[in-house]
């Protein structure tokens, strides 16, 4: 749990919105044509392929660490709903034993009503995570496309290179 801190996750988002903004750097076409290179950067097609491999696990490792820490946290607030709701109904019970018979009414509606925010709240997160989740899928899926494709057009101009030689 103590490994889910909210910083961590902050520092988490932090990690994969800068290894976004370097795929956007590196599918920029440089001054000779080819895609993340400038004129004396050529790299092996092998090269490009193990840094974008290493990135993009780098990236699922952090979307994966994140869903984790979001789930966790999750879990811990409904833990915590359902141990209001037994403490709340125990409560009731008690009074109900008692018969007391002053109004507690409005106080019991009270604690009910923020019981019922609380619950919706946390239905609201949880749908928030799983669209969350969702776009991350579709995150990691464009950007797996990507690396095909710039393995493609990479394959493509070393053919070109050679069949010009």
């Amino acid at each position: 749990m103590d490994a889910c801190a909210p910083d961590i996750c902050m520092q988490l988002k932090a990690e994969i919105s800068d290894g976004c903004s370097s795929e956007t750097a590196a599918g920029q076409i440089g001054t000779n044509g080819f895609r993340g290179c400038n004129i004396g950067d050529l790299k092996k097609i092998s090269d490009i392929a193990i840094e974008e491999r290493e990135s993009m696990e780098k990236l699922a490792e952090n979307l994966k660490l994140e869903l984790e820490c979001k789930k966790s946290w999750l879990e811990e607030m409904v833990r915590n709903l359902e141990e209001t709701g037994v403490k709340f109904t125990l409560m009731v019970e008690e009074k109900d034993k008692l018969g007391l018979t002053y109004d507690e009414g409005d106080h019991f509606r009270k604690i009910l009503i923020d019981h019922e925010k609380v619950k919706s709240q946390l239905v609201a997160e949880r749908e928030k995570l799983e669209l969350r989740e969702q776009e991350l899928a579709k995150c990691v899926a464009r950007y797996e496309n990507d690396m095909k494709m710039l393995a493609q057009e990479s394959e493509r101009g070393f053919r070109e290179i050679r069949s010009s030689l």
